[in-house]
């Protein structure tokens, strides 16, 4: 069997207690597997920034983004910010700073994800529940290590190529991270093309079909191992359920106050109390 459908590959988790969330984080603590990342809106797609902002200038008809213009004007304008970084951790410091770039922001903590996605859970009046989600990346499949290019290489790496599987997925750690991505575990997944959508490269990725003829993996175990590409954790949460997972982040230091170490953290501790 050379191919699998991509919908095999994607195990999917529901909580809508308390306790089952507890029970899937000793799960997953226990499996150490995933990166994860928490969005406060189930229905969106797991895209960058920089491509949403592309697709958004072009529903409006608007120029599309520079990237190669905004990191160069990002390190001449801040300079300190930029000194004894190489070019992903400028792009980084950038994606910190609320600027849009290719990369997306990851944890290596199921919790911290978790508390990102029920901060602001969008709320279904149909069904009285908070509704977000979580996705996981199973480690396996990004290249750790971040490739050697220059700002000037930047065009050329991200040149489309003919087939997709010739764009690898990577993960990057700072060097010099800022404090509030050290605090969080925070990591960075990007691509050579910065205008595929995640889910689209891991199902790109995780065939076997390409493992075996492109990656060299003939071991049915490292198949298997790599097999839950992408775990998708679904929150559907009644009110008390709600504030019960919330009070438990809080209680192992999860929460603004922590995750945020300057005025940031303070400002919304009090309005998410409000």
């Amino acid at each position: 069997m050379d191919t699998r459908p991509w919908e095999t590959m994607i195990r999917v988790e529901y909580i809508n207690t308390k306790k089952q969330f507890i029970q899937l984080y000793e799960t997953l603590k226990n499996e150490n597997a995933f990166y994860f990342r928490g969005q406060e809106n189930e229905c969106w797609p797991l895209r960058n920034a920089l491509h949403r902002l592309k697709l958004d200038r072009k529903k409006k008809d608007l120029p599309l983004p520079n990237e190669m213009k905004m990191i160069g004007e990002f390190m001449d304008r801040l300079k300190s910010k930029c000194t004894g970084r190489n070019l992903w951790d400028v792009i980084g410091a950038m994606q910190h700073y609320g600027i849009p770039t290719r990369m997306m922001d990851f944890t290596e903590s199921f919790l911290i994800a978790s508390f990102f996605a029920c901060t602001e859970a969008s709320f279904s009046s149909c069904s009285g529940r908070f509704n977000s989600i979580v996705f996981a990346v199973n480690r396996k499949i990004p290249k750790s290590g971040s490739p050697d290019v220059s700002l000037s290489d930047l065009a050329e790496f991200s040149k489309e190529k003919e087939v997709d599987i010739s764009y690898a997925l990577f993960v990057h750690r700072m060097v010099k991270p800022v404090p509030r991505v050290r605090i969080q575990g925070g990591v960075f997944l990007f691509m050579h093309n910065p205008y595929i959508e995640l889910a689209a490269k891991l199902s790109i990725e995780n065939n076997w079909f390409v493992m075996r003829k492109e990656k060299g993996i003939y071991d049915i175990e490292e198949q298997w191992a790599r097999s839950t590409g992408l775990l998708l954790i679904q929150f559907s949460l009644p009110a008390p359920e709600f504030l019960r997972i919330k009070e438990f982040l809080k209680s192992e230091n999860i929460d603004d106050e922590h995750l945020f170490p300057d005025a940031q953290g303070k400002i919304r501790g009090i309005s998410n109390r409000i």
